[in-house]
C-alpha cells in the first residue's frame, strides 16, 4: 500500500499548490516547483 499513499500525498502536494496558486492572484497560472509548495496543513 505505499505506492497508494505515495499517490495520494502526490495529490495532495498538487492541490496546495493549485490553492497557493490561485491565493496569488498574480500567480495563478504559476506551478511552484516541489521545493516551493508551501507545506502548510
Amino acid at each position: 500500500m505505499k505506492d497508494t499513499k505515495l499517490t495520494m500525498q502526490l495529490v495532495d502536494l498538487v492541490d496546495r499548490a493549485k490553492a497557493f496558486s490561485i491565493n496569488e492572484q498574480d500567480h495563478i497560472d504559476y506551478f511552484p516547483p516541489v521545493n516551493e509548495i508551501p507545506l502548510i496543513k
